[in-house]
């Protein structure tokens, strides 16, 4: 093959890759508009003097496009406006929230007969607001005839980011899958966890989103992801899914049950655990204080902290929490000997603690869903080591939210080896999500 990288200046990313001016300033990223006339610059310029210079096969069936972010919508559209042009899209982490997901909703309402493209879509799942479009554009190719393994693909990167090392990553299987000679070959069908593949068990009560990965393998090491897998729980009383996220799997109730998913006349199937029936895991008591904590990220005594929170067996971060008249109280020691932050970037682009905090009667946690999937959490995320750190606070409630904005309280400071995070949370808030039960049951 034959790979031509094409230089795009920054300020030029936009305009170039975009096929509408889109709204507003479009998230910061500007106006946009320009893509059609960057594929008549490839198509008419570019690739012509490739054709004559270079040894090539000039048919679209030989000739692919790819990009990532907003190169991965350009290099769809391009392909699926132009298949006179491109036969094969490479398309890493794309953009397809552009404006309102002009794209989708335009490919969703087209008619017309199946294109002869094959299609590569992929996203990581650090950055899954990229993945549930994905899924989207995967669903509606696959309706229009495009069928998985054969002239589409679909990969979930369970330690993807939105980076140049992600893409990195994926380039091989990508590449392999657009250009592979022989037919590929289906080895096998499973479900797993997607936050610790190695595991056989789902637990819908760890903290993480509950998100099932449906694999499917071929020889030579390929792995796809079917982002359509139709999970169905055996017991709908103890798990639940719906059409907002195929791959997302809801607490319903107490106990454990099984999910299973069929691919190419193969049943997989995963267990799943919710939660017990007479307590929540991983709970302890909180002890009260003698006096209010001053908010100032200031302690170094991790052994202090009671709980770890460990990648495998190895703690990454400790935490405790204590309670007064006044505020909860939440402290976290992480270790980090590397730290990545910048002042612009948002807390989950970057390193950063995610609290979600969830303040409903022990009766109401366990009748419904819990942490990621509950209707009423706060959730606070930050970075360390910025003035004035980017803090997301937010709740499914806005005006709660921005009441919250001004009594909550944060700070994160960057020590040796690590950094500090301290938060307070006002009791008033516990009361009010408790609707005047009080706090002797938190």
């Amino acid at each position: 093959m034959i790979i031509i990288g094409i230089f795009n200046h920054p300020d030029r990313r936009t305009i170039d890759l975009t096929p509408t001016v889109g709204e507003g300033d479009n998230g910061g990223w500007g106006p946009g508009g320009g893509l059609e006339g960057y594929y008549k610059f490839i198509a008419e310029r570019l690739k012509p003097y490739i054709d004559t210079n270079f040894r090539t096969k000039t048919g679209p069936q030989y000739t692919g496009i790819a990009g990532s972010s907003f190169g991965g919508l350009a290099a769809f559209i391009m392909a699926y406006e132009h298949p006179e042009t491109f036969g094969l899209a490479g398309c890493m982490s794309t953009s397809f929230w552009w404006d309102n997901e002009v794209e989708l909703k335009a490919i969703e309402k087209g008619t017309g007969p199946k294109k002869d493209i094959k299609i590569w879509l992929d996203a990581g799942l650090n950055e899954y607001e990229m993945w549930t479009p994905t899924e989207r554009a995967y669903a509606i190719l696959e309706a229009k005839g495009w069928r998985l393994g054969d002239d589409l693909a679909c990969y979930l990167d369970y330690n993807g980011s939105h980076d140049d090392a992600s893409w990195n990553g994926r380039t091989r299987s990508m590449l392999y899958f657009l250009l592979h000679k022989k037919q590929l070959e289906f080895e096998g069908y499973r479900l797993v966890p997607i936050w610790d593949p190695s595991q056989q068990v789902l637990q819908l009560n760890q903290g993480h989103p509950p998100i099932i990965g449906p694999e499917v393998m071929y020889t030579n090491g390929l792995r796809l992801t079917n982002a359509t897998p139709a999970l169905t729980p055996k017991d709908r009383q103890v798990a639940s899914t719906n059409g907002d996220d195929p791959l997302v799997v809801h607490i319903a109730g107490p106990g454990e049950t099984n999910i299973t998913s069929t691919f190419d006349s193969i049943t997989a199937s995963i267990k799943v655990v919710s939660y017990g029936s007479r307590h929540l895991p991983g709970t302890y008591e909180c002890q009260e204080a003698d006096w209010s904590r001053p908010i100032d990220a200031d302690f170094s005594d991790s052994s202090s902290l009671p709980l770890a929170i460990k990648f495998g067996s190895i703690p990454v971060a400790y935490f405790g929490t204590t309670y007064d008249n006044k505020n909860v109280y939440i402290v976290i020691h992480v270790f980090n000997h590397s730290i990545i932050a910048s002042e612009h970037v948002k807390p989950w682009r970057q390193d950063g603690v995610s609290i979600q905090f969830d303040a409903r009667s022990e009766p109401a946690l366990r009748e419904g869903d819990q942490g990621w999937s509950a209707p009423d959490y706060l959730l606070v995320e930050l970075s360390p080591g910025t003035l004035g750190s980017p803090i997301a606070l937010s709740t499914n409630i806005d005006k709660l939210a921005k009441v919250l904005q001004t009594e909550i309280k944060i700070q994160c400071a960057i020590e040796p080896g690590g950094y500090n995070v301290e938060v307070s949370v006002p009791v008033s808030y516990l009361d009010q999500q408790q609707r005047g039960i009080g706090t002797s049951s938190v």
